[in-house]
């Protein structure tokens, strides 16, 4: 899939906000995650900071959460290159659904969205800025599972920014694939489908 004029623009904004330096040690954010369809206030809760911010680990594996660097006029999201590790106060992994091999969300998936834009407008997180991960399960090419969780970062993003006004440049999208699946056990397992999102503070 291309991306078309509006896209390219969204992924331009969105390194403007995907320079994160790796600071010093420090303790590490425990990925929260959080089934079903949480409510506006929950996810507020979820994703106010914590603690200084810091690399974002789980099960004691420091996850390497990096943004794409802005593509070329013309370059599709897959081609974009990782930048430096992502420092956040706060992340969750969400149970957003998509339409079976597709970047087109599901009912489910749009109500989490809703909620989750009630959420990022708060009073605690509207100066925020937020990173948007898709992960995929391992059924598929490494190659195709890529795109795929690029595309469906891409949409949950453009939906936030679409319908209920998030500016832009609070907003970034990574794609990691299958690389990092929640059950490293079961690497086919439906929690391995999501979107993580981080806080990447004011």
């Amino acid at each position: 899939m291309r991306l078309d004029a509006f896209r390219v623009s969204m992924i331009a904004a969105a390194a403007g906000l995907a320079v994160a330096l790796a600071a010093g040690p420090s303790p590490a954010v425990e990925l929260q995650i959080i089934n079903g369809v949480p409510s506006a206030q929950q996810l507020e809760d979820a994703l106010a900071p914590k603690q200084p911010a810091s690399t974002v680990k789980f099960r004691g594996i420091t996850l390497g959460n990096q943004p794409p660097k802005p593509p070329s006029p013309g370059t599709p999201a897959s081609a974009a290159q990782p930048a430096q590790p992502i420092q956040a106060t706060a992340a969750i992994a969400l149970s957003i659904n998509f339409d079976f091999n597709s970047d087109k969300l599901s009912p489910q998936g749009l109500q989490v969205l809703d909620n989750l834009g009630l959420a990022l407008k708060s009073e605690r997180l509207k100066t925020m800025r937020f990173m948007m991960e898709g992960h995929s399960d391992s059924k598929g090419a490494d190659d195709y599972n890529q795109k795929l969780s690029e595309r469906r970062a891409v949409a949950a993003m453009e939906y936030l920014i679409a319908r209920h006004g998030i500016d832009s440049k609070r907003l970034g999208f990574a794609g990691k694939g299958e690389r990092e699946p929640l059950d490293p056990a079961n690497p086919e397992a439906a929690m391995n489908r999501r979107v993580q999102i981080m806080n990447l503070g004011s």
